[in-house]
């Protein structure tokens, strides 16, 4: 009787255990995969032009816009170049359907303004940190991670049907 309690427990605990790792890389993957799911965009910031306000290496959330909709002071992502910016609107020009930004760190607005269909969106949401941990997990290393983790999560559960 004793015997099949303790096998019981240990059964519990291993399934216990394979919960926690499948919700662990769930909890992981979820800020980077469900945004999109309600048409956001998500994108990490690399550079510190936006501090204090918008740190380096912070996950920010972008929710589509058109340009004349965008107001003095918010903060918005657009194509430069070939790369996505996000930076402040500093003044925004229907009549020229261009808008004047500039980094919160920066001394000096951007020399080119931005023209309306280089707009993403506004900056709705940042989060500090996690996009250098988006970063790290689409990496190869942090999808073998996350991989283990489902794998052991696997292991688990199997190990609780077999005591």
């Amino acid at each position: 009787m004793k015997e099949k309690s303790v096998r019981r427990g240990i059964s519990l605990l291993f399934r216990g255990a394979g919960l926690f790792l499948i919700l662990a890389a769930l909890v992981m993957m979820l800020p980077f995969v469900l945004p999109r799911f309600f048409g956001y965009e998500t994108y990490r910031i690399v550079s510190p032009s936006m501090a204090p306000a918008v740190p380096q290496g912070s996950l920010v959330l972008v929710r589509e816009a058109e340009g004349e909709e965008i107001a003095e002071g918010e903060i918005i992502a657009f194509y430069r170049n070939g790369t996505v910016v996000v930076h402040r609107a500093l003044e925004n020009d229907p009549s020229q359907e261009t808008i004047i930004t500039k980094g919160d760190a920066n001394a000096e607005a951007d020399l080119e303004e931005l023209a309306y269909p280089e707009l993403i969106g506004r900056v709705i949401y940042h989060a500090p940190y996690l996009g250098d941990l988006g970063e790290i997990l689409s990496s190869f290393g942090g999808r073998i991670y996350l991989f283990t983790l489902i794998g052991c999560a696997a292991l688990c559960f199997l190990l609780a049907e077999r005591v």
